[in-house]
């Protein structure tokens, strides 16, 4: 995985996938954390984007997905567990197969968490990290867009 710690905070190489069906889009959430996330993960290194992605939706739903075209580049800057994180994120369209449940929440596979999958409708959207993605994912697209957010203040000098 890459990531490195520094005494800032630490940066993340993060990649997720956006898998639309019928309206809604699949989001993830660990139990016992009140807001969703796309599915996804770190990359690892000498690993591709693309490989990585499909390499996470392998590990956390035993399927094999497609991954698509880059949608989003996020430089994404928030704070968890009182931590400083600077990530950046590659945001990519997938195609998962029409076998995936798509009712109802649904477990997927992680070994440090409990992760719960669900097909969300696009125009009631829960709460979601980073925040961005609220809007982001109910416009879809045309070309590949850099997105520079900051989920929480920026600390001073």
């Amino acid at each position: 995985m890459i990531f490195l710690d520094q005494p800032a905070g630490r940066f993340n190489f993060r990649v997720a996938g956006v898998a639309y069906a019928g309206g809604r889009v699949l989001l993830q959430r660990v139990a016992g954390i009140d807001f969703w996330f796309l599915p996804g993960g770190r990359v690892e290194m000498l690993e591709t984007a693309q490989d990585a992605l499909r390499r996470e939706i392998r590990e956390e739903l035993g399927i094999d997905a497609s991954v698509g075209r880059l949608l989003l580049v996020a430089e994404n800057f928030f704070v968890m567990g009182g931590r400083q994180y600077h990530e950046l994120g590659l945001y990519f369209a997938l195609d998962v197969p029409a076998s995936l449940d798509r009712d109802g929440e649904f477990p997927a596979f992680d070994p440090a968490v409990e992760l719960h999958m669900r097909w969300l409708p696009l125009d009631d959207l829960p709460e979601i990290r980073p925040a961005f993605l609220r809007q982001a994912l109910r416009e879809p697209l045309a070309s590949t867009t850099h997105i520079v957010f900051h989920d929480s203040p920026v600390p001073s000098d």
